[in-house]
Parts: structure tokens; sequence; C-alpha cells
């Protein structure tokens, strides 16, 4: 275990400080950290949502909760696009959240560099939605 760990320490530590250090990669994970909580909110209602309110789920039978709770589906549903509005939304600010941080990095105008980016978001969105289907 030992001699692994050396070897990783050898040849992966510095080829991961060498690419944490780059600024696109830096700036990427500085967006993903500040839109961390509502990453967590959308994963908390997706756990609720297929774990708890599955009606074939393995919880909702062992708990009974089709029969305690009438229209089980109705409310995953409603849960459904709550998750989908939180994705959708995320997508948003990490397009801003990005060229942002980059742009504090570069010694750029911030704002302008996020608006930017969400323009080229909205401008590029029809186009890659019609691929990626």
């Amino acid at each position: 275990m030992e001699a692994i760990q050396s070897f990783m320490e050898r040849y992966f530590v510095p080829l991961v400080a060498k690419i944490n250090g780059q600024r696109h990669v830096a700036a990427v994970r500085d967006a993903f950290t500040l839109s961390f909580p509502l990453t967590m909110g959308g994963s908390m209602v997706l756990l609720i949502n297929y774990v708890l309110l599955d009606p074939t789920g393995f919880i909702a039978k062992l708990l009974h909760l089709g029969d305690l709770i009438p229209n089980l589906a109705q409310y995953q549903a409603v849960l459904s696009s709550v998750i989908n509005g939180t994705t959708n939304i995320l997508s948003i600010i990490i397009a801003f959240l990005v060229a942002y941080q980059l742009a504090q990095e570069m010694g750029g105008d911030k704002v302008l560099c996020g608006i930017t980016s969400l323009s080229s978001f909205f401008i590029l969105y029809p186009l890659c939605a019609g691929i990626c289907r």
C-alpha cells in the first residue's frame, strides 16, 4: 500500500497540482463551489422524490406510504418539476459564474464577462438542445 501511495505522490500529485493551478479549471471549480447550496437543495429534493415518494419504490412499499398518502404519484410529479427547475437554474448560474470567476482571476470586468457568457449561453442553447436530442 505504501508503494502505491509513494507512486501516486511522485507522479500524479505534481500533474494534478499543475492542472488545478490552471486558471480555466480553477474558474470552473470555483463556480461549482459557489453553486453548491443549490446543488445540495436539488439533490435533497431528488432523494425525497425518488426514494420516498416513488409508489413502486422499496421505502414506499416498506412503510406502506401508498396506503397512508393517497395520490403519492401526484406529489412525485410536483417535485419532479422542482428538480427540473433546479437543474435549469443551476445551468444558468454556472454559465454566469465560470465567466465571472475567470474574469476575476484575469483582472477583467467580472459582471460584463458574466453577462456576455450568459448571453452566449442563451444564443447557443436552442442549437445545443436540438443536437443533444
